[in-house]
């Protein structure tokens, strides 16, 4: 079986959830290879403050009209996306060359949204710190999409008052599963989303295609996250529901992604 093949069988037996083209490997990276990382995000990055997370562009930046103004990545960062795409056989033998590395503070999340067309329809996100869960919903028409106001920082529609339970009930733990009854804590309330996926520190999680196209992404703003049925992801991290885990610690992410259109020598820095 050649390499190409192994990795794409190892995807498959790695989809999780309905949708297609939706993929989770767990412990992607060790312990010290994860250590690793967090010190070099720390010690050599500089960031850009945005509502409720801090960023980090590496391999240049997008631009609507040239595509990826070009920049060198660090030799650290190459290496990663070098192995991301040897294991998971991912963009046809090409690398990726864009890197967006987001910071959240404990309960932050991102507004559901979608990446755009720029990019190959195809996109890794290693999780590093603490876990989040990422919920996927099938986009709407726009008049649907006005009669319904998003929770806040999320892009479903969801319960404030039950956000801010979740807020002032979640005990002080650490990033680890406890049961639900021993929190008494709830969590946001989505709209029918079509997949929701739990991120553990070090894991992979990987959408692509019609995942990529005809679905919105986002974290929600909770401290805590509660899992009531047994699903795909939570059997791969060998946990059981119902079960909750608390965001008590900062998360990093790394969105890996490749532009095809390039331009090099138009990026001042």
């Amino acid at each position: 079986m050649s390499e190409s093949n192994a990795a794409k069988d190892k995807l498959e037996a790695n989809r999780v959830g309905k949708l297609p083209s939706v993929y989770l490997l767990p412990d992607f990276i060790d312990e010290i290879a994860e250590a690793r990382l967090l010190s070099q995000v720390h010690s050599r990055g500089r960031w850009k403050q945005l509502s409720g997370r801090r960023l980090q562009e590496y391999g240049g930046t997008v631009h609507q009209k040239h595509g990826l103004l070009q920049a060198p990545l660090p030799s650290w960062m190459r290496a990663l996306t070098e192995r991301v795409a040897s294991e998971t056989g991912l963009w046809n033998g090409a690398l990726p060359n864009h890197v967006l590395l987001n910071a959240y503070p404990p309960g932050s999340g991102i507004m559901s949204h979608q990446d755009g067309p720029l990019y190959d329809p195809c996109v890794c996100i290693l999780s590093l710190g603490c876990p989040a869960t990422m919920h996927f919903k099938r986009k709407q028409p726009l008049h649907q999409q006005q009669q319904q106001q998003p929770g806040p920082g999320s892009g479903f529609v969801s319960s404030p008052d039950q956000t801010l339970r979740s807020r002032q009930h979640s005990p002080e733990s650490s990033c680890q599963p406890v049961q639900a009854a021993e929190t008494g804590a709830e969590s946001a309330t989505h709209i029918n989303p079509a997949l929701s996926v739990l991120l553990m520190p070090r894991s992979l999680l990987i959408f692509r295609h019609s995942a990529y196209e005809e679905c919105l992404h986002g974290i929600d703003e909770v401290v805590q996250d509660h899992f009531s049925h047994q699903e795909d992801d939570l059997t791969l991290y060998g946990l059981q529901a119902p079960c909750s885990l608390h965001r008590k610690s900062e998360r990093v992410s790394l969105t890996i992604r490749r532009v095809p259109r390039v331009r090099r020598g138009l990026l001042r820095l």
